[in-house]
């Protein structure tokens, strides 16, 4: 009998994969799963192609949802598809996910998308698609989102953008890396970060979206110990072994960044069990093998973030940020330990015009770092300098995110036996309690931030001026009724409301749509409860 149930249950385990796999688009063979478990062969060969026909079974596309009118299938994955579609009483266009009929009858399904649902919406943040809203109509489960024009990164043939194509991709990466630390941040893990999960709008920003195999950092969630989720050729060697961590989302990263600067798939052709294989044992080939023009910085904040070893990747998504800022800004990477050569031609690339104080002060610059290194190799502190180096990094990179907090401590922790004007200077900017914006013709009555931190909402008479609190740039100038007594944003920061001598207003944003206009008098107060 034990062997009877021990049978039966790998069954069980290899048909939820074998379902699985196929939602996620991997086109699993029955052949394969015969050949790699013949002492199931028969119970495979029964059982496999009913469920392979049920999941073939393409239900008619719906036109309407209840108040959404469907426009086209615009995507679908594992856990549902997407349309376009139009919100009618408001005339929004909106994107509907749906999770099909048939994944409604298995309660873990149902789970994970009512998971998915909540984790995103729950994320503000200008790189991740916003949810707006979640619903049931006649037995079909669906949540909206704010719709990105555009396409994922992998159907992008030329990155939009300035600089060079190496340039472009790391910066493609460096918003996405800004999302998912967002993410972790909030404590989600998003575990199929991939070159299709990340969309790049007409404007050129990118969008981290799909989180339906999210889970919470401290948490399992739904997932069960032998469940295997994701798509294979971006899974982590560790999640093979049940490990999935904040740096299981860094090798999706990098392996993302692989693609966009070789422009070839870092695996392709394998079967299930000769993939698994290679991931584990050996990995994708260097870049620069492929493409030899891609500049060596880059590819070795790639090989950082695709280390099989989870000790040798970047510890955060944030660290990983960082450095591609540094190389995006001509600054040394912490990918690779400093080398005289190596901060030299880092200094060199930052500031082109150095050949214009000529060869004697280069070669005081050559002499100087010299004797820093022989100093360095003597006090036996080459571990300490390169802390230094990734404390003043990260330092830098939370001053541009305005967390003044992260950047004191960060500098605090710099070994004090290497600090330098570059310490000095950030250590000077930590004072960052006023920042001015653009001025109004009239006076300002309110200021408000968003929850998120990345709108500031500012009023004066009958306008709302919404500026980017990052860049300072004005993104919206909208007119009411009349002159606005009181503002108040929502908790999750997709509507703010106004008080006005005629009544109560209620705007959408990002995309800023009057939605609510209720003539009820003169409102002098207004405010939204904690649940919204």
């Amino acid at each position: 009998m034990g062997s009877e149930a021990s049978s039966q249950a790998e069954l069980d385990r290899l048909a939820e994969e074998f379902v699985d796999r196929t939602r996620r688009g991997e086109g699993p063979t029955i052949s394969s799963y015969v050949r790699e478990h013949p002492d199931l062969a028969d119970d495979i060969n029964r059982l496999f192609p009913l469920l392979q026909a049920l999941e073939h079974v393409e239900p008619e596309a719906p036109t309407q949802l209840g108040d959404y009118r469907i426009v086209r299938e615009v995507g679908r994955g594992g856990m549902g598809v997407v349309y376009e579609a139009v919100q009618e009483p408001l005339g929004r266009r909106v994107a509907l996910k749906i999770l099909p009929k048939h994944m409604t009858l298995d309660a873990r399904l149902l789970d994970r998308f009512r998971l998915e649902a909540q984790a995103a919406a729950r994320l503000q943040h200008r790189h991740i698609v916003p949810v707006i809203g979640w619903g049931q109509h006649e037995g079909v489960y669906y949540y909206t989102m704010q719709f990105v024009d555009g396409a994922g990164l992998d159907a992008v043939d030329e990155l939009p953008g300035e600089g060079t194509h190496y340039e472009r991709a790391a910066r493609a990466v460096l918003q996405a890396s800004e999302g998912v630390a967002a993410a972790h941040a909030r404590g989600v893990l998003h575990r199929d970060i991939k070159p299709s999960n990340l969309m790049l709008d007409e404007k050129g920003a990118v969008w981290v979206t799909d989180f339906g195999l999210c889970k919470e950092v401290e948490s399992e969630g739904v997932t069960q110990p032998h469940d295997l989720l994701g798509t294979l050729r971006y899974m982590a060697p560790e999640r093979f072994k049940g490990v999935s961590d904040v740096q299981g989302d860094v090798y999706g990263l990098g392996l993302t960044l692989y693609e966009l600067l070789t422009r070839e798939p870092a695996y392709q052709g394998e079967d299930h069990a000769a993939l698994a294989a290679r991931i584990a044992e050996s990995g994708p080939p260097r870049p620069r093998k492929l493409d030899p023009h891609i500049p060596p910085d880059l590819e070795l904040i790639v090989l950082k973030a695709i280390h099989r070893d989870r000790a040798q990747r970047y510890a955060t998504v944030d660290a990983l940020a960082a450095d591609l800022r540094a190389y995006l800004d001509r600054r040394p990477v912490t990918a690779r330990a400093p080398t005289v050569g190596y901060l030299l031609r880092s200094f060199v690339r930052r500031h082109k015009a150095i050949t214009a104080i000529g060869c004697a002060a280069i070669l005081a610059i050559v002499l100087s770092t010299t004797f820093y290194v022989v100093s360095l190799r003597d006090k036996e502190s080459t571990a300490r300098f390169r802390q230094y180096i990734a404390n003043v990094a990260a330092a830098e990179t939370a001053l541009r995110d305005r967390d003044v907090p992260v950047a004191e401590r960060l500098l605090a922790e710099a070994p004090a036996e290497f600090r330098n004007w570059e310490w000095r200077h950030l250590s000077s900017q930590l004072d960052r309690s006023t920042r001015s914006f653009p001025r109004w013709r009239w006076n300002v009555s309110y200021v408000a931030y968003a929850p998120s931190g990345h709108w500031v909402a500012s009023v004066a008479a009958g306008q709302t001026r919404m500026v980017d609190a990052d860049s300072g740039e004005t993104e919206a100038e909208i007119e009411h009724r009349s002159h606005v007594q009181d503002m108040a944003w929502h908790p999750t920061g997709l509507f703010w409301a106004v008080g006005t001598p005629m009544g109560v207003e209620v705007w959408s944003w990002p995309e800023p749509q009057r939605i609510i206009d209720e003539p009820v008098g003169d409102v002098r107060a207004i405010a939204f409860s904690k649940d919204g």
